[in-house]
């Protein structure tokens, strides 16, 4: 006189979270009674998605001699699952080297540093997205940055110091000898003008 109600296959809440079913009884008499009664089953979630960014390679930009705590960009990442299972954090991967700061909740990732292009033009790390449920699932996604120069740099003589000499009575566009200055700078911030101050 009791029955079970068992599955058939293997649920999944992602892709359907709720069942309305009818139960329909019968009796065996010749004048057959029907009652049909309604039943609705509820998938309880598991922790079985990890958390996936929507990108998983970022780019971004800071320009030299940025201020510590500087924006640099905003990384997002989702969970199909519900609670604490679909809650995500995020934190920094050991290969940013300290250099970055990350708001666990809302992604922001700052300048820790201030960046000097003459030393370092480029780096990448990585983030982690995890969720709060037991167990903890997580995904990692690659950030790409650029740092971008500014005319920090004055220019640089090879020498600290020139003396030249000729002979009297050369014409006028004789040389009389050759100097030399570099700019660590780049593209037009590194062309360089010669002139003579008299």
């Amino acid at each position: 006189t009791q029955y079970k109600v068992i599955t058939t296959q293997i649920l999944d809440r992602e892709v359907q979270g709720k069942y309305v079913l009818n139960l329909t009884c019968s009796d065996g008499g010749w004048d057959q009674h029907i009652l049909v009664h309604p039943l609705t089953i509820l998938v309880k979630d598991e922790n079985d998605n990890e958390p996936i960014f929507d990108k998983k390679e970022y780019d971004a930009n800071i320009r030299e001699n940025n201020y510590v705590n500087e924006f640099i960009l905003q990384v997002n990442a989702t969970d199909k699952d519900t609670g604490k299972n679909g809650e995500v954090r995020y934190r920094m991967h050991s290969d940013s080297g300290g250099l970055f700061n990350i708001n666990p909740v809302t992604g922001q990732i700052t300048a820790d540093v201030i960046f000097d292009y003459e030393q370092l033009q480029a780096l990448r790390f990585r983030v982690i997205a995890y969720d709060l449920g037991d167990p903890s699932f997580s995904s990692t996604a690659t950030v790409m940055l650029y740092i971008t120069d500014l005319n920090d740099e004055p220019p640089r003589f090879k020498q600290g110091s020139y003396a030249f000499g000729t002979f009297e009575n050369r014409p006028a566009g004789t040389e009389v000898g050759s100097v030399l200055a570099h700019d660590p700078d780049e593209g037009d911030n590194e062309k360089l003008i010669y002139s003579l101050v008299t």
